[in-house]
């Protein structure tokens, strides 16, 4: 409950902070996926899932559209959904994404004498 209340916090402080949206949506996956091995997901849950699809969907749309997190976490949660077409969607973005990314960013690892 300390995790939802500290990342709803970020993004009321900062609405475009990609890795709070991202470790809040973790959150809620994660909480409903405990929730989902026991028994059938209570309604709560469902509408947590789709409140981080919507809260991924709108930064993978926007400034967060080259995070492979984002759009890994995203298919787990169209899993969630049961939507296995837009969860493979998905992954292959991921997938592309993090085959074109290198281990470090090329501003840390250079420096600003580009």
């Amino acid at each position: 409950r300390k995790a939802l209340d500290a990342f709803q916090k970020a993004l009321f402080i900062s609405p475009d902070d990609i890795p709070a949206t991202v470790h809040l949506c973790r959150v809620y996956m994660l909480t409903a996926q405990k929730t989902a091995s026991v028994d059938a997901a209570p309604q709560a849950d469902r509408d947590n899932v789709d409140l981080a699809v919507g809260f991924l969907s709108d930064l993978t749309r926007g400034i967060g559209w080259d995070v492979s997190e984002a759009w890994y976490f995203l298919a787990k949660l169209h899993r969630l959904q049961g939507r296995k077409d837009r969860e493979r969607e998905c992954l292959s973005f991921a997938l592309r994404l993090s085959e074109t990314r290198s281990v470090r960013d090329i501003g840390i690892a250079v420096g600003w004498c580009l």
